[in-house]
């Protein structure tokens, strides 16, 4: 982390103020300076004024005058109250002046300034000053104090001419310059700025005292307006500064070039033609001429890179925190607004859908921000399109009716945002917290674990499905279980992944679905990674080719350790190829060709036939699993199979239950029964709801018995 303190030695020079110190040096030692004089070095704040200053004071120390310049650094800011201002300034120089007056008057010289100081501030009057120091002037005003009863206040004018004179005339004499340096003037408080300056007016002409003083002179000038009163404080300033140097705006190129390096230093960016490297090239040659302007720039953008970036960089783009930390520093508002907008994102990546108004809201809401004129905001939004998707360049002439954001001609489909996942992009609803939080949050899977655990599942599959397991059975604090993260992240890399990485993910999963069905509910709008679309983690048998599709699939279904999921994958196969319902898809869309849903379905029913009931109505979502039977076409082996299961009181009880539990919405475990869906499975519901009836008030029965029976029927009564 850099403090932001002006550089102090020329070999840290990057922006030319060493030749600019040179010849100021130069300039304050010439010989027709003796009558002392007053620098100002003018410049905005981070240009660069105190590490000019700095370089001056090294130039002034190696020059080869005997005796050497004396330098002091004036620091008006650290003087408690401002009538100790004089005092302090003539401590100062009379601790150097010894050095550059000869001896036998550097002790004259000192006590001069002293009582200066004490009469000039008000401190002491010119009695006092005498008791104190014995010299002849002082021992004059002394006598005639105490011969006129004049008191101090009366003789101060006078004597303060007599005392003036008499320093002049010693330091005339001086061997070398005594240069007085006071930086940030226009970090004063107005008041304090008044008597800064006022004080540089009333000891300016001393000889060979030279005052070089730095300020951002339209601060000092409303300064000056306010203390004074006066319409113009630059009018007032001019009076003292005898003649001023404005720092230049360092060459934008060199600033670039300077901000460029010290970034890829921090953030690992190798040279080269990657896409990383290219895209952090653009970032950069794009956004830093817009918002640097100063060396302070560079130094504190910096430092936001050093702070939010270094502990993530392994984690996101280069070129995307580049850019966050550009507008950070220089545009807070534009910082927020990007931060909203990449929210969005993930939530529409997770949901696909915007909430009614907002392409137009969030639209005015950054042109806002943006301001100016139309070319800034064609510029500032071709920029922001570098690492946002859904922005579009502003065009010259367009109302701001009609700019739009979040716009995307191809909609919210996932393959969208895979590029922006898999190159840990600010868009990544993966990696966007990333980019605001300094570490990856709680509940999330780094880039690293998720390909850990796709090597797992070849190297070793009975570890990969143990830690499944595991995750599928660790709650977020944001929701669901990690698992689900796992399965999004695999999906991000899924145009990334080896073919052969996906046979032994699915085999994997195959055997650990179930348990991730068990501990996830389904709620509006929730990605159902337990499904079988072309969306789904099952549809990476896309990337296979005909010989390992038809391997992993009869593995999965030979096997039906996961019915969970192998119903949802059957069940969508029935949709898409039209036997069941009636909007089958065109050949060419379905995820699974007519052969290998014929195979599926027949190792499906066979499994099915011969599966033992208790492992059947285990099952943690039933009712999907009996209608994913039922609508393979055996209708009435599946009334069969559930009129075996009522055969009994307490088993008729412990099915509907069952039913029940595959719509749980609370961990007490409520139950939703719907009419509707339980007349595929038993010939009457009215004789369903009797038969409830009469167990809830049959009290041969046990109360608990009864309650079961009780609650049941007001699910179906409900519903």
């Amino acid at each position: 982390m850099h403090t932001d303190r002006p550089i102090e030695r020329s070999d840290k020079d990057r922006l030319g103020f060493t030749e600019m110190a040179h010849h100021l040096a130069d300039a304050v030692l010439s010989d027709d300076l003796s009558s002392g004089f007053v620098f100002g070095i003018e410049g905005a704040w981070g240009s660069g004024k105190s590490s000019l200053i700095n370089l001056t004071q090294e130039e002034l120390r190696q020059c080869p005058n005997s005796p050497k310049p004396q330098i002091i650094e004036f620091r008006p800011w650290m003087v408690g109250r401002r009538e100790d201002l004089l005092k302090e300034l003539f401590n100062q120089i009379s601790g150097v002046v010894h050095n550059v007056v000869d001896h036998p008057h550097a002790g004259d010289a000192r006590r001069l300034l002293k009582i200066y100081a004490q009469v000039a501030s008000g401190l002491a009057g010119i009695a006092s000053a005498a008791e104190v120091f014995e010299i002849p002037l002082a021992a004059r005003a002394k006598r005639f104090l105490r011969s006129t009863g004049k008191n101090a206040g009366e003789m101060a004018e006078p004597s303060l001419g007599d005392i003036r004179d008499n320093l002049k005339e010693v330091l005339n004499g001086a061997k070398a310059r005594i240069i007085i340096f006071i930086d940030d003037l226009d970090r004063l408080d107005p008041p304090e700025v008044v008597e800064v300056l006022r004080l540089m007016r009333a000891v300016a002409d001393f000889p060979n005292v030279v005052y070089i003083t730095a300020y951002d002179a339209d601060r000092i000038a409303m300064h000056l307006k306010t203390a004074l009163g006066t319409d113009d404080g630059g009018t007032y300033l001019e009076k003292i500064v005898q003649v001023s140097f404005r720092i230049p705006g360092p060459m934008i190129f060199d600033i670039v070039n300077w901000f460029r390096e010290k970034a890829a230093e921090l953030l690992d960016v190798a040279p080269g033609n990657s896409v990383e490297s290219q895209r952090f090239s653009q970032t950069v040659q794009t956004w830093a001429p817009m918002l640097l302007a100063t060396p302070r720039d560079v130094v504190r953008v910096c430092n936001a890179l050093h702070l939010n970036a270094v502990p993530v960089k392994v984690h996101v783009d280069p070129g995307d925190m580049t850019f966050l930390q550009l507008i950070r520093v220089k545009c807070p508002a534009l910082f927020r607004w990007v931060e909203e907008y990449v929210v969005t994102l993930a939530r529409c990546g997770d949901y696909g859908h915007l909430s009614q108004g907002a392409t137009t809201t969030k639209a005015a809401e950054l042109l806002k921000i943006i301001g100016g004129d139309e070319q800034k905001r064609s510029q500032f939004t071709q920029a922001l399109s570098i690492s946002l998707p859904g922005i579009q360049k502003s065009s010259q002439g367009e109302s701001e009716d009609g700019y739009s954001v979040f716009v995307f001609p191809f909609g919210w489909s996932p393959d969208q945002w895979q590029p922006f996942s898999a190159e840990k992009r600010l868009a990544s609803r993966h990696h966007f917290r990333l980019y605001f939080s300094f570490s990856l949050p709680v509940g999330g899977i780094s880039d690293a674990e998720a390909q850990s655990f796709i090597t797992r599942t070849k190297d070793d599959p009975v570890g990969a499905l143990a830690s499944f397991r595991e995750m599928a059975q660790t709650n977020r604090p944001q929701g669901g279980v990690l698992a689900e993260v796992l399965l999004s992240r695999i999906l991000e890399r899924r145009y990334l992944l080896d073919p052969v990485d996906i046979p032994p993910i699915l085999e994997v999963l195959g055997k650990g679905m179930d348990v991730l069905a068990r501990n996830t509910q389904k709620k509006p709008g929730y990605h159902d990674f337990v499904s079988g679309d072309h969306a789904s983690i099952f549809g990476l048998i896309q990337r296979l080719d005909e010989t390992s599709r038809e391997t992993v699939l009869r593995k999965l279904f030979q096997r039906g350790m996961s019915y969970s999921w192998l119903c949802e994958i059957i069940r969508e196969a029935t949709f898409q190829h039209g036997l069941y319902g009636n909007r089958p898809m065109p050949e060419e869309y379905r995820l699974l060709t007519t052969g290998e849903f014929e195979m599926i379905r027949n190792l499906y029913l066979s499994i099915i036939h011969k599966e033992d009931p208790k492992t059947i109505l285990s099952l943690p979502h039933l009712l999907e699993f009996l209608l994913s039977w039922l609508q393979l076409g055996e209708k009435e082996e599946v009334r069969k199979w559930v009129a075996s299961q009522s055969n009994t009181d307490e088993r008729f009880l412990e099915l509907l239950e069952h039913m029940g539990r595959s719509r749980t919405n609370s961990a007490a475990g409520s139950f939703l029964l719907k009419r509707e869906e339980l007349k595929e499975f038993f010939d009457d519901i009215s004789a369903v709801v009797s038969r409830l009836a009469r167990l809830m008030e049959d009290e041969s029965l046990t109360p608990e018995f009864r309650e079961r029976a009780k609650k049941l029927k007001a699910q179906l009564d409900d519903g």
